[in-house]
């Protein structure tokens, strides 16, 4: 029979309790990431003017944004006065993943991590591809209306391809070698290396590089703006990536675990209603000249659907067991019968003790 240690009853040091389990958060946010979406698909097909990209009726009540602050909300509360028990069964000590250590919880990665990771380094191919090759086609299309066939051919496919998108180009093809790298250190049950820790930084240059395009384009940014949503993934993925990287280089502060978790939850639920909604409105048949000039999001948003969460689930992995420490009279493991029927873990000392999991 399992013997649940008792703790003290705040989710968080010196808060109180609301007795259920920090992962629980989970589930709000499956419910919110799939409401928000549907609402927001709905909010196109009826309240999107798509050639000025800003809502028809700006006075109505936003449902997708109201689904995301409320279920953000009630999801910082479970991972804050939520609860992250310690079991003890048998002569085994069971860890909650909350409670781990950085380096103990970095070897407990999800493949899911990486997979999401290889997604992201072909949806980056496929982002760097795109624009090339839609120069390329737009070049194309200008050559052949040169009358003068020496100017012709003089005229470079890739005009109009300035500097700002060559240096966007190099720091993709870095995000990319970064995604690489700490795929195969998941995969090797390495977890999130230090170097990937640090190189996270050209992750967060290349999504300030975007916002920064997005202001120099004249993109319109309000909260009635159908770009808000990529500023704000943008945003939010930057904010994940650089706690994330704070997280497993050992850096950790009181509240990092908390800032990974709601800023995962963010990033994957803005970039599910930024991409998948506008994607799903072009297979509606009707009204489709009318969404012929919407603004399409980078397809490499797809990937912070699904990395962040990937990450997060980290957290929400299965208890990791542990020996019983010896005891040092009788020189033999405790049992059940040895040992209190309730232990606090606050005064139970493992440090030095075979942690290798079972």
């Amino acid at each position: 029979m399992a013997n649940v240690m008792k703790k003290k009853s705040s989710g968080e040091k010196g808060l109180p309790s609301i007795g259920l389990p920090k992962k629980a958060s989970m589930i709000v946010f499956i419910v919110t990431i799939l409401l928000a979406a549907v609402l927001r698909f709905q909010q196109l097909l009826t309240n999107v003017n798509f050639n000025t990209g800003r809502y028809i009726d700006g006075s109505s009540l936003n449902f997708p944004v109201i689904v995301i602050v409320l279920g953000m909300i009630l999801m910082a509360v479970i991972l804050l006065l939520g609860v992250a028990k310690d079991k003890v069964v048998d002569e085994c000590i069971m860890i909650n993943s909350w409670r781990l250590r950085y380096d103990r919880l970095n070897k407990k990665m999800p493949s899911g991590a990486g997979y999401s990771s290889m997604l992201m380094c072909l949806l980056l191919l496929l982002d760097g591809g795109m624009k090339i090759a839609q120069t390329v086609s737009r070049n194309m299309e200008i050559r052949e209306d040169i009358v003068d066939e020496k100017e012709a051919k003089n005229y470079s496919l890739l005009t109009g391809f300035g500097a700002w998108d060559w240096i966007e180009l190099v720091i993709m093809l870095l995000v990319f070698m970064i995604f690489l790298t700490m795929a195969m250190n998941i995969f090797k049950k390495a977890g999130i290396s230090r170097a990937n820790c640090a190189a996270m930084s050209v992750f967060a240059a290349w999504k300030v590089l975007d916002i920064f395009k997005m202001f120099a384009g004249n993109a319109v940014i309000a909260v009635s703006s159908e770009k808000v949503y990529e500023l704000l993934t943008d945003m939010s993925a930057t904010v994940f990536f650089l706690a994330v990287a704070r997280l497993f280089m050992g850096m950790e502060k009181k509240s990092t675990r908390f800032w990974v978790c709601i800023f995962g939850y963010l990033t994957s639920i803005i970039a599910a209603v930024s991409v998948l909604p506008r994607y799903a409105t072009l297979l509606v048949p009707t009204g489709y000249d009318d969404r012929l000039g919407m603004g399409m999001p980078s397809i490499s948003d797809i990937g912070m659907i699904f990395l962040p969460i990937c990450i997060v689930a980290v957290f929400w992995t299965g208890y990791s067991y542990r020996e019983m420490p010896k005891g040092i009279a009788q020189e033999k493991r405790w049992t059940l019968n040895a040992r209190p029927k309730d232990v606090d873990m606050d005064d139970l000392d493992v440090d030095g003790v075979d942690t290798d999991t079972i």
